[in-house]
C-alpha cells in the first residue's frame, strides 16, 4: 500500500474509533443521567476540582522524573526539561491518538534522532519507563487491598486477587523484556543489566505517580458528590483498574470505556457515582492533554518531524524483537 493510502487507512480507522468512543461515551451519559442530574442540581466544590488538578499534574511531573531518571541511567544525556516536553506532547497523543501508546513511541522517537548510536538505549528507556509504570499501578492496588481489606466492601474485595494476578503479569512483562535479541545482543531493556538497581526505584516512582492520580480522582469524586463517596481505601483499589481501561485502542483515552469500567467496578459495592466520577476526572486528563497542545504549539516544527519518523522507531512496547 503506498504511503497515501495508508494515511487514507489510518484517518479512516481514527474517525472509526472516534466515533464508537464518542458513541460510547453518550451511552455513559444516557445510563448516569440520574446521577449527572444530581450533581448539576447541587455545586461542585471548586476547591476539590483545584486540589484534583494539583494532583494529577503532580502525578505528570514525578512520571516525567522517573522517565528521566531511567534515561540518566544509560549514560544518554538528557535534561528534565526535555523529559518534561516530550511528556506533555505524549499526554497531547495519547489523549488523541487511540491507546496510551503513541506518546511513547513520540519520545522514543526524540531520543533515537538525537542519538542514532544508542537506539536501543533509546528504546529500552521508553519500555522499562512504561512497563514499571504499568507495575507500580498494580501494584498500589494491590498492596492497599491487602492492607486495607477489612475496610473494604465485601462487593471490591475479590478484586484484591485481580490486581495481585495483573502485578505478576506486569512483572512477567518487565521479565521478558530483558530478554536479549535472537542474535545474542543486548537491546531494549537489556541495556538495564548492569544497571537494575533502578528498576525497583522506576517501580516505586511508578506506584507514586498513580497515588497522586488516585487522590485526583479521590478528589474530584468528593468535589462531585461530597462525603457520600468509598473510602480512600476502596479508590486505591479501583482507581488503577479504571485508569488501565485508558490503554484501550481508542481515541480520548478510551472515552466512555473508561466510565462503563468505572460504573461497573463502583457498582460492586452498589455505588452509582462511578462513571460521573471518571467523567470529572477525564477533564483533569484533559487539562494536561491542553498543556500538551500548548508545548506542541511551541515546538511544532520538531514534533512534525519526530511524527514522520516513528514509522522507522519501533514499538517501545515490544522492543525490536
Amino acid at each position: 500500500m503506498s504511503r497515501v493510502g495508508r494515511r487514507r487507512s489510518r484517518i479512516l480507522g481514527l474517525i472509526l474509533r472516534a466515533g464508537l468512543a464518542l458513541g460510547l461515551l453518550g451511552l455513559a451519559i444516557q445510563m448516569n443521567r440520574r446521577e449527572i442530574q444530581g450533581v448539576l442540581d447541587r455545586k461542585p466544590d471548586v476547591l476539590g476540582f483545584a486540589w484534583g488538578l494539583a494532583f494529577y499534574l503532580s502525578g505528570l511531573m514525578f512520571a516525567y522524573l522517573r522517565w528521566y531518571m531511567l534515561v540518566r541511567a544509560l549514560g544518554l544525556s538528557f535534561r528534565y526539561p526535555d523529559a518534561v516536553r516530550l511528556g506533555f506532547i505524549g499526554a497531547l497523543f495519547n489523549f488523541v491518538i487511540p491507546g496510551a501508546v503513541f506518546g511513547n513511541v513520540v519520545k522514543a522517537a526524540f531520543l533515537c534522532r538525537e542519538r542514532p548510536e544508542d537506539k536501543p538505549k533509546a528504546i529500552g528507556s521508553v519500555l522499562v519507563d512504561f512497563l514499571s509504570g504499568l507495575l507500580g499501578l498494580f501494584l498500589i492496588a494491590a498492596l492497599v487491598g491487602t492492607i486495607g481489606r477489612d475496610q473494604l466492601n465485601p462487593g471490591v474485595r475479590n478484586l484484591v486477587l485481580a490486581a495481585w494476578l495483573l502485578v505478576v503479569v506486569a512483572g512477567l512483562a518487565l521479565i521478558v523484556a530483558f530478554r536479549p535479541r535472537r542474535n545474542g545482543r543486548r537491546a531494549g531493556a537489556g541495556a538495564y543489566r548492569g544497571r537494575m538497581a533502578v528498576i525497583p526505584l522506576a517501580v516505586v516512582m511508578g506506584m507514586g505517580t498513580h497515588a497522586l492520580n488516585v487522590l485526583s480522582f479521590y478528589s474530584v469524586a468528593g468535589a462531585l458528590f461530597g462525603r457520600d463517596i468509598p473510602s480512600p481505601a476502596e479508590h486505591f483499589l479501583i482507581v488503577p483498574l479504571v485508569i488501565f481501561t485508558t490503554a484501550v485502542p481508542l481515541p480520548f483515552g478510551a472515552l466512555g470505556v473508561s466510565e462503563q469500567a468505572s460504573r461497573g467496578l463502583f457498582g460492586l459495592m452498589n455505588y452509582s457515582g462511578g462513571a460521573v466520577a471518571m467523567l470529572g476526572f477525564r477533564l483533569m486528563m484533559l487539562a494536561g492533554a491542553a498543556i500538551g497542545a500548548g508545548v506542541y504549539m511551541f515546538n511544532q516544527k520538531e514534533v512534525r518531524a519526530l511524527v514522520a519518523e516513528t514509522d522507522s522507531v519501533p514499538s517501545p512496547l515490544v522492543g525490536e524483537g
